[in-house]
């Protein structure tokens, strides 16, 4: 993924769970900040969109497949293999780390897109 689609992808995360996005004082936050109000998860998000590793950190990405199956979709993981059930999408890529982040990438384009 190039820098841009990984701030895209932590942004869609980010909204899908329901972060909101605050201009804030301009000198502590120049590019704004996420904040979760939620305390169902156990993650802080009021860092800058830049400093998300939703594409990365395992703990986030449970995050987002938790609120996947939360929406009666289930997500299976084999080897290098993810297939969001209950939609066509699916991927297979080098390493599990990645057909996973793909998965969820089409996923939350289409869901946030509503057609989903």
């Amino acid at each position: 993924m190039t820098k841009e689609q990984i701030l895209e992808f932590n942004k869609k995360c980010a909204i899908f769970i329901g972060a909101k996005f605050y201009n804030g004082d301009k000198e502590t936050f120049p590019n704004g900040y996420w904040l979760l109000d939620d305390d169902d998860y156990d993650f802080d998000l009021s860092k800058y969109l830049g400093n998300m590793k939703f594409h990365s950190d395992w703990h986030l990405i449970m995050g987002v497949i938790e609120k996947i199956e939360s929406l009666k979709y289930g997500v299976e993981i084999i080897g290098n293999y993810c297939h969001i059930i209950g939609s066509d999408i699916y991927s297979t890529k080098v390493n599990k780390k990645q057909a996973i982040i793909e998965a969820i990438d089409r996923f939350l384009t289409d869901y946030l897109n509503g057609t989903k």
